[in-house]
Formats: structure tokens, sequence, C-alpha cells
């Protein structure tokens, strides 16, 4: 179990086995600050869903497919030029 810092919020990201019923891969919990990934994504997808929904943490008022397409593309700039390490999520 790992915890993110999102503004003035602590919190928990748990891979879970289970598929949420819209077929997201993430979901956020805001009541109770967790964020649940979907077990078993590549390295890659991890960080991106990670991304993405602390995003909309961030700011919950940006429509969701906005939110998903800047999400993808940060992550890939991110990892595209060697800015962040995989290895250390």
């Amino acid at each position: 179990m790992r915890k993110v810092k999102i503004g003035a919020h602590t919190y928990e990201v748990r891979e879970v086995e289970d598929h949420f019923e819209s077929g997201d891969l993430g979901q956020c919990d805001y009541a109770e600050q967790v964020i649940m990934i979907t077990k078993g994504l590549k390295p890659e997808q991890y960080f991106a869903i990670l991304l993405h929904e602390a995003m909309e943490v961030m700011n919950t008022s940006m429509r969701h497919d906005i939110l998903d397409s800047l999400a993808e593309q940060i992550a890939q700039f991110l990892l595209d030029n060697k800015l962040i390490c995989l290895k250390k999520l």
C-alpha cells in the first residue's frame, strides 16, 4: 500500500482485484480518501490511471473526457522524456 499527498490531503492507493461497474480501471473515494486501481496493469497504465485519479481530486469540475486525455498525454510526456522512473512506483 502506498500513500500520495494531493493538496492538503493524503490518499491511500490500493490495488483491487475486481473491475469497477463503470468499466474504469481506477476510482476515487473522496470521503475515505482512497484511490483504487485495478490490479495487474502494466506500469505505464498504472501510472496513467494514478495520474488521472490524482488530477480528478485536484479538479472535480473538469470534464472527464478532457481529464482522460490530459492524464494520458502528461503521463506519456513524463515517461518518454525520462522525467519519471516507473521502477520507483
